[in-house]
């Protein structure tokens, strides 16, 4: 028998006042005391909060629906809805929280998106989505960004909370837009791909993803490709390439910095492997994707492009 709870309402506050973006991961555990399965408080809150299942199953009840999620569902509770979680497992869960106001300078934008008003705007029954290994990870990633950066509260803040909350609901819109009934993703695999997302700057040996995801070498190299059409090596260095293109645009660092940092340890290599995926050099990339320079020398200012 579940036994019904009170329901609750919760609300994004911080010590300064109102906060409006905050993301937290929780861990639904079953009480042992219970007899059937364990469920969470009917609650609402006055923000969005966007739900991504990292690992476990269970039951979603929102008004008379009741939908089976697992890894990879995605939820999106807009605020005043009341709903709660039944489970008989562990249910992990990333949770995004963001104030209405959060969405005005993107929403026209995100309206682009075929599949915007599937998400936000349903009111009656919340349609399932999915998202696949590599978006949890990143969401992963995202969470643990937006909770230091609330911690921190340092000059930019909002800036960043803002980029890296426009970053997750774009990540999670295109994944459903091209993949609106994507399957549930296989957890030993998540389990390889958020460890090369979490460890890329390290090295990493097939042995050492094999055993992240409980299988043999072998075993792992043929699922991976058949999943994702790419080796696990592979999909790494592309991986590796993609955040350095990101210090390369967005830092200071010099190139041979910006190899140590993604797991590179010969710049020679990292420069061929970097001009082998994106057909430049990084110093050109970063040339190419600084923008426009102002010279300045007294009174004469002169526009130029990076060449």
């Amino acid at each position: 028998m579940i036994r019904l709870r009170k329901k609750c309402y919760l609300f994004l506050k911080n010590s300064a006042g109102e906060q409006q973006i905050a993301a937290i991961k929780t861990a639904h555990f079953p009480d042992p005391h219970e007899y059937g399965p364990s469920s969470t408080k009917p609650h609402g809150h006055d923000f969005y909060e966007l739900t991504i299942v990292l690992r476990g199953k269970g039951i979603h009840l929102f008004k008379q629906q009741k939908m089976e999620i697992h890894t990879g569902s995605v939820l999106l509770i807009a605020p005043n809805e009341v709903h709660s979680y039944l489970f008989e497992e562990p249910l992990i869960l990333l949770n995004f929280m963001f104030k209405a106001p959060v969405l005005r300078p993107i929403r026209h934008q995100l309206q682009q998106f075929s599949c915007y008003n599937a998400l936000f705007k349903a009111k009656a029954v919340k349609p399932q989505f999915f998202v696949d290994h590599a978006t949890i990870s990143e969401l992963d990633v995202s969470l643990n960004t937006i909770a230091v950066e609330n911690q921190q509260k340092g000059i930019g803040s909002d800036l960043i909370l803002q980029s890296e909350m426009t970053k997750v609901l774009v990540s999670v819109l295109r994944i459903i837009q091209d993949s609106p009934t994507a399957v549930s993703p296989n957890v030993n695999m998540l389990s390889v791909i958020s460890y090369m997302t979490s460890h890329y700057q390290e090295e990493i040996s097939i042995s050492d993803l094999a055993r992240q995801g409980y299988q043999s070498e072998s075993s792992l190299y043929r699922k991976f490709k058949k999943e994702f059409n790419t080796s696990p090596i592979d999909w790494l260095l592309h991986f590796r390439i993609h955040k350095a293109q990101e210090f390369l645009v967005r830092s200071e660092m010099s190139i041979a910095n910006v190899a140590s940092a993604t797991g590179f340890k010969d710049q020679l290599y990292f420069a061929r492997q970097f001009r082998k995926v994106t057909g430049c050099t990084p110093k050109q990339y970063r040339n190419d994707n600084h923008g426009r320079v102002r010279s300045i020398c007294g009174e004469f200012i002169q526009d130029q492009w990076q060449a």
